[in-house]
């Protein structure tokens, strides 16, 4: 197995995922703006030419703090779950993080998500509560 951040010129690849890594088909468009844009991070884990896993985070930047990386989203595909693939995933996208200036990194997880709750406090992340509000547009 592979593992690597993918660029601009791997947009073909994003469409060879197995089922179950992304929540929805591919779509040309949105994956073209996605990996045309140098703040999106896509890292992926690849066996025998497909997709097996994957984590989407964005580096933000904001007017009076220094920059920090936000953790869309984690993609395992069923048959390959609990065999550190997400793990291995998480720490290739906060080093790149750290890399680019980045001095922290979160994700928004449900609390009923005992599997993404048990991912992130094995990497020491510390939880904190949160109230999420999400606007329908």
């Amino acid at each position: 197995m592979e593992y690597r951040l993918l660029d601009n010129k791997d947009t073909e690849l994003v469409k060879r995922a197995a089922p179950g890594v992304f929540d929805y088909a591919i779509d040309d468009r949105q994956c073209e703006t996605f990996m045309s844009d140098s703040n999106h991070l896509l890292a992926v884990c690849i066996d025998d030419g497909v997709i097996v896993g994957m984590v989407s985070a964005v580096r933000y930047y904001h007017p009076d703090k220094l920059p920090e990386l936000w953790i869309n989203e984690v993609g395992v595909a069923p048959t390959y779950r609990r065999k550190g693939i997400a793990t291995s995933l998480i720490r290739l996208v906060l080093a790149k993080a750290k890399e680019l200036g980045c001095h922290g990194a979160w994700v928004l997880t449900d609390d009923k998500t005992e599997g993404a709750i048990g991912l992130y406090s094995s990497l020491l992340a510390k939880a904190k509560p949160q109230v999420l509000f999400s606007f329908e547009l």
